[in-house]
């Protein structure tokens, strides 16, 4: 962002939770919603005025959040719009209720993983 004297960089073509999605405090926003059919997402855009960016899903204008405390309110009132989107309330739940584990250096992807020579 520095090197190009940009605010903002807009990335698409990696569908994550089919909505539009603000990263790092809004300055990576991933607009791939998974419009085709194969993903289930649902057409979206993303529109930006006065160095405010806004997500379109369906009728619905959502400010994209800017600072970390918003990012929860925002999936919420996403995953109320969008109540058959799996990914984004799969996401929620693990925002608001993370597990309770310290150990971290096992996860269930690897638990479920055939182990060499099994």
């Amino acid at each position: 962002l520095n090197h190009y004297g940009a605010r903002m960089i807009v990335l698409g073509h990696t569908p994550d939770l089919n909505i539009i999605t603000p990263r790092f405090d809004g300055q990576v926003v991933i607009i791939d919603t998974g419009m085709s059919g194969y993903y289930g997402g649902h057409r979206a855009s993303l529109e930006i005025d006065g160095g405010r960016a806004t997500g379109l899903h369906g009728k619905q204008a959502v400010l994209l959040p800017t600072q970390p405390e918003e990012m929860i309110p925002y999936f919420e009132t996403l995953a109320d719009q969008m109540p058959d989107n799996q990914r984004l309330r799969a996401h929620l739940e693990m925002l608001t209720n993370p597990p309770n584990t310290d150990d971290l250096t096992e996860t269930d992807r690897m638990k479920r993983a055939p182990r060499s020579g099994e």
